[in-house]
This record gives structure tokens, C-alpha cells and sequence, in this order.
């Protein structure tokens, strides 16, 4: 009984001991950091630049990678590996690319010491100040009494500034920021000779050196790069649905690698397009802005657009022309309907002159076409001869071509001669008239013939007279020429009764 009375008071005064000694322990992280047998120190570095101050701020540009430096270092040696905790910090990127320290030891002062990096890349998202909070490492290292103290070191804050480093892009324009870049394109078709129905595949790749993947932009959308002294430079319209195919767009595949040092970034972007007709489709090109951290320099990197003939299945080309066809079928509906109306006008009246005229012309009788040509002058004008309707040198030498009896109609040249003599006669016969029904003088409201309209004359009816005896010598006219024409057929009835 008494032998298990002394085994537990010992075994509690060894619990109590351990609890002073991880105290003093933990205390004693502090005051070995304090008599300088373990540091930390930190620091920031840019993109092919040497280590920075502490007491400056870096200066940076948006999306461009801040190395965060962590070490730690000993003249004893680490017990165990040591952990970081990742600071948080509002608009920026931490992305912390090896899960293990950097171990390696240095000669200080004669004294070789244990040293531990950690690296951790930063990459500021917006214009502004950034401040990087102090980061808890925790560490173990030995002692001169073989046992190990165990604490957590808080590095220093540190402050960035980040900028856009060319005032052509914005906040919110898409852009890459990398020392290499580098773009591809692949066009992939379903078969070699397309026809609505068959697919084409359009694949877009970007590849970049120290940067992340979600920092590449999308590729397949619609941006508006304004560059100075460049005029406009568009990433034309993002493919949508339209009449010439359908777009079915791939998720976005990322890709973050690592060579040795280097650290590459792969953005794939894929769209299928599935072609709805026949015909010339075409598809834009696509560009996006690359400003380049060696030479600083702002670049465009552009993804050529391509052109494909498709051809027509059935029913892609009804669909295709299904409106043209409509509008001919409601053309040709429209014109046969007005035909067959006249059609029926004219089975109960009689055909106007003109009408003869075609009939006879298309037939090739030239006594027939200058008779139809006469009762055309007599109808409009009156007049019994060519030569009458006007004075003028043209019109009396096409006067005597009518008349003379080697001019023929039976030939195309004749047919529109024939056509041409009719609307002169119809041309000059309104001109005539208008003359005689203004007095001789200028119509259609001048100047000139208000002025002699309504001037003092001595006869203020003359006019009126003049118009009246024209009428009264049109209509006789005509009477004239119905008369003939009666007098014409039934001579020839009587002829073909004698026969």
C-alpha cells in the first residue's frame, strides 16, 4: 500500500516539472531571440531586383510577382521542421509555391549557423498601399542541456506600393503582366468537306512565365483596347448564338507548373461551334494586352480569326432562304392574281391601243404597225401626218423613216424602234397640247406664265376659244379614224365572202 502511495506522488511531481520546464522553454524561445541565438528576418523583393530595405517601401506594378523572404536561422540546429502561417491581406494574392523550407548552412563570424528560407509570392490585385502583417513562425530548436525549446517568432510588418505600369490600361481592362508570353491556336473540324450540321473547334492557349493562372484573362469575350496613337483595337464580339452556328463553350482549364526555378502559368479555353447553314461563316479575331516586364513595353498578342464554306443541306438551305422564298412566292401569287383580273377586265371590253401595238409588233406585220402607229398619232394629236406633229429636224427624219417602205419591224432592232417611235409620239402629241392649252406659252406655274397669263391682252378669251377649237378638232379627228377603220373592215369581210 505504501509502495503505491510513493508511486503516485512521484509520478505527479514529474508531471509538475515537465509543466515548469515547457514554461521555461517557451520562455526561453524569447530569450535565446533576445541574446541572439536564433533570428528572423524579412524582406520583400521584386522581379529580378536584389533584396529592398526594410525601411523603404517596394514599389510595384498590379499582377507583378513580390517575393515575401522568411528566415530563420541558428547557431544550434532545428529539432524539428519549422511552420509559417500565411499572412491575409485584402486585394492581394498569397500564394506560397513549396510546402518545405529552404535548409542550408553559413559561416558567421567563424560560427557555423543552421538557416531555414521560406518564400512567398504576393501579387496585388489594385492600385494602393499594401501592408504585410507580421507573420508566426514556429520553431524548435536545441539547447546546451539536450533538451529542445519549442516557440513561435513574429517577423516584422513590411508595406508595398503597387501601380498600373502604363497609363493606356485601366482597372478594369483585362491585361497580362509577365516577362514571356506565349500564345497558340488550333482550329479543329468534324470533317473536311463542312455542311450544316458538322462542328468546328476553336481552341485558344495562353502560356506565361511567373504569374498565376487565375491572374490570365479570359480570352473569348468582348473587350474594347483603346491604345493611343493606334487607333482602336478591339477583341471583337464574343461568338454567341447566331443564324450561322451555335456556340457550346468548354470549362476553362488552369495550369500552374514548375521547372527548377521557373514557374509557368497555362490558361486553355475551347468553344464548339455547331454550324446551322450553308455559306461563308467567319469567325473574329480575338486580342488581349500584354504588358511585358523586361523591356516594359505594352504589347498586343492577337488569336487570327478564320473563315470556313460550309455547304447546304435541305433543309438548312429552305431554312435559310425561307424569307426570299416567301416574298417570291408572294410575288408570283401577286402577279398572277393582277393577270388573271385583267385577263377577266377584258374579255368584256375592249384592249387598249397599246396592247394592239404589242401584238402586232411581236408579229412582224410593218403595215400593221405604221396603221397602229397613225390611229396612235391621230388618237394623241390629230394630225394625219408624221410630219405635222412637230418641225424639228429629228422628228421629220424619223418621219420619213416611217413612211419609207424598206423600214421594217420584224427584228429586235425594229421591235424597240417600233416601241420608241410609239412614246415620242405620245411624248410630243403631251407637249403640243400643253402648248395650245397655255396659249402658246410656258405651263406648269412659272413665273414667265403668270406674267403673260395675266397680263392686259385685248382678248381675254382667246385662250378659251383656241382650247375649245382644239377639242371640237381632236374629237373629229378621231371620228375620222374610227370611221376608216370600220370602212376598212368591212371591205376586207366582203373580200374573203367573195373567195
Amino acid at each position: 500500500m505504501m509502495n503505491r502511495l510513493w508511486y503516485c506522488a512521484a509520478l505527479a511531481l514529474a508531471v509538475v516539472a515537465l509543466s515548469f520546464s515547457s514554461l521555461s522553454y517557451a520562455s526561453d524561445m524569447l530569450a535565446l531571440q533576445r541574446s541572439g541565438d536564433i533570428k528572423i528576418k524579412t524582406w520583400l523583393e521584386k522581379q529580378n531586383e536584389g533584396e529592398q530595405n526594410v525601411n523603404t517601401r517596394l514599389e510595384t506594378s498590379v499582377n507583378q510577382p513580390v517575393t515575401l523572404y522568411i528566415e530563420l536561422s541558428t547557431p544550434r540546429w532545428f529539432t524539428a521542421g519549422t511552420r509559417i502561417t500565411l499572412p491575409e491581406i485584402p486585394n492581394v494574392i498569397v500564394k506560397q509555391r513549396s510546402q518545405l523550407a529552404v535548409n542550408y548552412a553559413e559561416r558567421r563570424n567563424g560560427q557555423t549557423w543552421s538557416v531555414q528560407l521560406w518564400q512567398i509570392n504576393l501579387f496585388a490585385q489594385n492600385v494602393g498601399s499594401f501592408v504585410v502583417p507580421p507573420v508566426a513562425v514556429n520553431a524548435q530548436v536545441s539547447v546546451d542541456s539536450r533538451h529542445n525549446v519549442a516557440g513561435t517568432l513574429y517577423s516584422k510588418a513590411l508595406k508595398f506600393n503597387a501601380s498600373l505600369p502604363s497609363g493606356r490600361l485601366t482597372q478594369d481592362l483585362p491585361w497580362i503582366n509577365s516577362p514571356n508570353v506565349e500564345i497558340s491556336q488550333d482550329w479543329q473540324q468534324s470533317s473536311d468537306a463542312l455542311k450544316a450540321g458538322d462542328v468546328i473547334t476553336r481552341t485558344l492557349v495562353v502560356t506565361a512565365s511567373d504569374t498565376l493562372s487565375v491572374l490570365l484573362p479570359p480570352m473569348l469575350v468582348p473587350t474594347v483596347l483603346n491604345e493611343p496613337n493606334q487607333g482602336q483595337v478591339t477583341a471583337n464580339n464574343r461568338a454567341t448564338a447566331t443564324q450561322s452556328y451555335q456556340v457550346y463553350s468548354k470549362p476553362v482549364q488552369l495550369f500552374d507548373e514548375q521547372t527548377r526555378t521557373q514557374y509557368h502559368a497555362k490558361r486553355v479555353e475551347e468553344q464548339v461551334y455547331v454550324l446551322q447553314h450553308g455559306g461563308e461563316v467567319h469567325f473574329a479575331d480575338y486580342s488581349v494586352l500584354w504588358w511585358n516586364s523586361n523591356t516594359e513595353k505594352l504589347q498586343k498578342l492577337t488569336f487570327k480569326g478564320n473563315t470556313f464554306k460550309v455547304a447546304h443541306t435541305l433543309s438548312s438551305w429552305l431554312n435559310y432562304y425561307k424569307g426570299y422564298l416567301l416574298a417570291v412566292l408572294i410575288s408570283i401569287s401577286s402577279l398572277l392574281a393582277i393577270s388573271w383580273f385583267i385577263w377577266r377586265y377584258y374579255q368584256t371590253r375592249p384592249r387598249p391601243s397599246w396592247w394592239h401595238f404589242a401584238c402586232v409588233l411581236s408579229q412582224g406585220h410593218n403595215s400593221e404597225v405604221r396603221s397602229a402607229l397613225y390611229l396612235h398619232l391621230r388618237t394623241k394629236s390629230g394630225h394625219l401626218q408624221m410630219g405635222a406633229l412637230s418641225s424639228s429636224d429629228e422628228w421629220q427624219a424619223l418621219a420619213k423613216v416611217i413612211q419609207a417602205p424598206t423600214t421594217c419591224f420584224h427584228s429586235i432592232g425594229g421591235f424597240f424602234r417600233g416601241w420608241i417611235l410609239w412614246l415620242q409620239i405620245s411624248l410630243l402629241s403631251q407637249r403640243q397640247y400643253s402648248r395650245l392649252s397655255c396659249g402658246g406659252l410656258p405651263c406648269h406655274g412659272s413665273i414667265r406664265y403668270l406674267w403673260h397669263r395675266y397680263r392686259d391682252r385685248a382678248l381675254p378669251q382667246l385662250d378659251e376659244i383656241n382650247l375649245r377649237y382644239q377639242s371640237v378638232k381632236f374629237h373629229a379627228a378621231k371620228f375620222h379614224v374610227l370611221k376608216l377603220q370600220k370602212h376598212k373592215f368591212q371591205k376586207h369581210k366582203s373580200q374573203i365572202k367573195d373567195k
